[in-house]
């Protein structure tokens, strides 16, 4: 309860001090006007801020001040306590002998002071609620918000501070003094939970003595008088060396982790690297420009306002590894930024070397400083983000290029899936045409015996494969590209003529070469499946026997599933394009007829339509045997009379078919029924084309747990010694490869047949049920 009660004050206070803060900031004006006492014991004008009053209000260094706001200058709070004139609205003051009242209003730079370090402040606030509102669990996440709140009161306070306030000045010191202190502690924690333990750790509770200070300081800031002047002065010198301290035991601690992990190529060595270059960057510009100057000087060489934002880089680093888990690749960002730095620094130091020259009598070294420093980070800016603007801008200022790449990124996806020749056609051919406007493209591929050619557009393929067939590649019609040389085979990319007649551009060749380095790759791939898979067709075809067939099951399996698949593809092909075409065809001519100029045009047209018909029944036949209905839920039983049914109308000989027990034939599981459709598909076929036959006969049996298939036919048969001798792709490749498919099934095959004797085939499966 106590805890709560004393949490409960401490925020009352910080936040009546941030609003007391926003208030003083919008009350007054910064003046940004210091002075001392000269030999007469008088106060003289001695140094303007870079931001100040004094242009505006015609104010120079020498002169003295006599009133501020109707107060003596000796009694003024702000010259007794801070030696500079603040919150004041008019000036009194001596030079060159003459008494001048001059009004005090608001520089048009001086809102920088109000707006920015507000807007900071908001910013590190809420970034610290998110924290707490995301990671509201991690230790880590709560001390990484404290560091958040602690910039937020840092900034929100320094409005009020350069304008002479002491509740300010005291609150800004104090956070200022806490801010490494609190993120030391966050470190430690940090690398505790990443299994580093250290001394360190309890340092950080020590340090947190160092708030005395701001306690004992507090009656000295709200006095008068000398003592206030000394105790501003002592309490500076003290935040300055204090703040210095603790920032150089940040990089300690972290160098000493660091040399841990160094020759590690770890997650904590990168982590470590990151954080270094968050914290360089974070604390470096203050120590450099801000705490060493003032304490050695008495100024700040750069106006805090244009870098204390730096502060945040390091709470913004760790925020993203803590909500993200992800890491920057630091070392390459690193090397990026000093080569960019490096070639940004030469020009940026001319520019300023020629500001200095033309503008000698209104600029001084700090402001060249901030002109450099300014000038390098935006050059620099520029050179950093010029990759990624260009990337964003390459459709404006290089369309043909860009159009180029995305071509390539749709094609190289495409060559991915690519898994035979044909789909080149569709595929890579047509992106081809459309990129280079071109009238035509060919892929032509040769071994010396043969040529294959795969064309797209308007091109002639005769010729293309006498130009391949020649061995020359000049012609003035097409171009010629070789893509693979080897010795099993060569292929060749050939475009016709651009359609503006102009040849290929330097830059259209490069992308072209590109893409045959890809279609090179996907080519041999595709030629290698081939070749496998010509190779896995004649092993199947040379199983010696049952025993030796049944220690390769996977492999019977596998080539199965590689057929089915690819009649599913084909019969997919068939009916999404091919099939669809042709109906769209047939409506647009049945239309044409109605508008016919003659009788003989409509005739003709009729006819064209009735070899539609006749196609697309041939392709719906083609369809139903890659794809059988068996596979849609259609019994086994129904699909084979329907097939059957169609084979019967084309078949020379008198085809007959019968089935007992269709019920228990049915039930038979779905593998089962596939390869018994496939079995009954390559009896027929064979019998079209080798049996000579003037009856066929298929039937199906159950019997017991056991489905029978029969097949008869009269023709002129063959000896069976001749099928064991033939290679694979012979009149017998569809009789092994039923004998496969019952072997797969663990089936038992009989084959009776002689030259001029017919063929008789009786084939049993189990009769697994579904």
């Amino acid at each position: 309860m106590k805890k709560n009660i004393f949490t409960y004050l401490i925020l009352t206070i910080l936040i009546g001090g941030a609003l007391w803060s926003v208030y003083i900031t919008f009350s007054f004006p910064v003046t940004g006007i210091h002075v001392e006492l000269d030999r007469n014991n008088q106060w003289i004008i001695n140094k303007f801020d870079s931001i100040n009053v004094a242009l505006e209000a015609d104010l120079k260094i020498g002169d003295r001040i006599i009133e501020i706001d109707g107060v003596d200058a000796n009694r003024y709070f702000s010259v007794e306590k801070w030696g500079s004139v603040d919150q004041a609205e008019k000036v009194k003051v001596s030079r060159a002998g003459k008494e001048l009242v001059i009004l005090i209003g608001e520089d048009h730079l001086s809102t920088i002071f109000n707006i920015v370090p507000l807007v900071i402040s908001f910013f590190s606030f809420c970034m610290g609620m998110l924290l707490f509102r995301k990671l509201r669990g991690s230790h880590t996440a709560c001390y990484l918000a404290y560091t958040f709140f602690n910039i937020g009161f840092i900034f929100i306070s320094l409005g009020a501070s350069i304008r002479g306030d002491a509740l300010g000045k005291i609150m800004i010191s104090t956070f200022v003094m806490l801010l490494p202190v609190v993120f030391l502690q966050f470190l430690t924690i940090f690398m505790r939970e990443k299994g580093y333990i250290h001394r360190f750790e309890r340092i950080p509770a020590y340090l947190y003595g160092a708030l005395i200070f701001p306690l004992l300081a507090l009656p000295g800031y709200f006095s008068t008088g000398a003592f206030a002047y000394y105790t501003y002065i002592t309490f500076t010198a003290i935040t300055i060396l204090f703040t210095l301290f603790a920032s150089i035991l940040n990089f300690v601690y972290l160098s000493k982790i660091y040399l841990k992990y160094k020759a590690q190529q770890s997650y904590m060595s990168v982590v470590i690297k990151t954080i270094w270059a968050g914290l360089f960057i974070s604390f470096t510009p203050m120590i450099l420009f801000i705490f060493i100057p003032r304490l050695l000087y008495g100024v700040e060489l750069i106006n805090s306002i244009y870098i204390s934002w730096c502060v945040l880089i390091i709470p913004l680093t760790f925020t993203y590894l803590l909500i993200t888990k992800r890491l920057f690749d630091i070392d390459f960002i690193l090397r990026r930024i000093l080569m960019t730095v490096t070639i940004a620094f030469i020009p940026s130091l001319i520019i300023v070397a020629l500001i200095g020259i033309f503008f000698a009598d209104q600029t001084n070294i700090s402001d060249l400083l901030l002109s450099f420093i300014g000038i390098l980070i935006l050059i620099t800016f520029v050179l950093y983000s010029l990759e990624r603007f260009g990337k964003m801008l390459e459709s404006v200022i290089f369309p043909r290029k860009y159009y180029f790449n995305k071509s390539l990124r749709k094609i190289s996806q495409h060559l991915v899936s690519l898994s035979n020749v044909q789909e080149m056609k569709g595929i890579i051919l047509l992106d081809l045409i459309n990129t280079l406007e071109v009238f035509g493209a060919a892929i032509v591929f040769t071994n010396g015996e043969w040529v294959e050619e795969i064309c797209e557009g308007d091109i002639d393929a005769e010729k293309v494969k006498k130009m391949v067939i020649s061995g020359s590649c000049d012609h003035s019609d097409y171009t010629c590209f070789p893509v693979n040389r080897h010795e099993e085979y060569s292929s060749y990319l050939i475009f016709t003529r651009k359609k503006n007649d102009t040849l290929f551009s330097a830059e259209e060749k490069q992308w072209l070469h590109l893409i045959i380095s890809y279609l090179a790759v996907s080519l041999e791939n595709v030629f290698l499946i081939r070749k496998l898979t010509m190779k896995l067709e004649q092993l199947a075809a040379r199983f010696p026997n049952e025993e030796v067939a049944n220690e390769f099951v996977w492999f019977r399996k596998l080539m199965f599933e590689l057929q089915e698949k690819e009649r599913l593809r084909i019969a997919a092909d068939l009916h999404n394009s091919t099939m669809p075409e042709m109906a769209r065809l047939k409506g647009e001519l049945e239309i044409m007829q109605q508008y016919a100029v003659s009788e003989e045009a409509a005739c003709d047209m009729r006819s064209v339509i009735l070899k539609i018909d006749d196609i697309h029944s041939q392709l719906s036949q083609s369809f139903s045997q890659l794809h059988p209905q068996l596979t849609d839920g259609a019994g086994l039983v129904q699909t084979l009379q329907q097939y059957i049914d169609k084979e019967r109308a084309s078949a020379a000989f008198e085809l007959a078919y019968s089935a007992e027990q269709p019920a228990i034939i049915d039930k038979c599981c779905l593998e089962t029924k596939k390869h018994i459709f496939r079995m009954v598909q390559e009896m027929i076929g064979n019998a079209k084309e080798h049996s000579r036959a003037s009856k066929v006969g298929i039937q199906l049996i159950a019997i017991d747990q056991y489905i029978v298939l029969l097949y008869e036919d009269d023709g002129v048969g063959f000896e069976q010694k001749r099928m064991l001798e033939e290679e694979a792709g012979s009149p017998f490749k569809g009789m092994k490869q039923i004998r496969t498919r019952v072997l797969h099934l663990n089936g038992d095959m009989k084959l009776e047949t002689s030259a001029g004797a017919g063929v008789k085939i009786r084939i049993t499966l189990p009769g697994a049920a579904t």
